[in-house]
């Protein structure tokens, strides 16, 4: 079920053209979607990448000191 914004947007993108009809509209969002996701996981890579690169020097300066 769609909410009234929804269905506001699908109209508007089909009367400007940016869509030729309802499917494809929930296709081009799908796909807008996808490409959010995909970008918020290399993200979420990087963050993770970055903690643990951290954390391996912290480590390192850690055991340096100790001796």
């Amino acid at each position: 079920m769609m909410t009234r914004e929804q269905e506001h947007v699908i109209g508007e993108a089909v009367i400007r053209g940016l869509v030729k009809n309802q499917h494809q509209a929930y296709e081009a969002g799908c796909a807008a979607l996808r490409r959010q996701l995909e970008e918020l996981k290399c993200e979420e890579h990087r963050k993770l990448e970055i903690a643990a690169r951290a954390e391996a020097e912290a480590i390192a300066q850690n055991h340096f000191n100790l001796f």
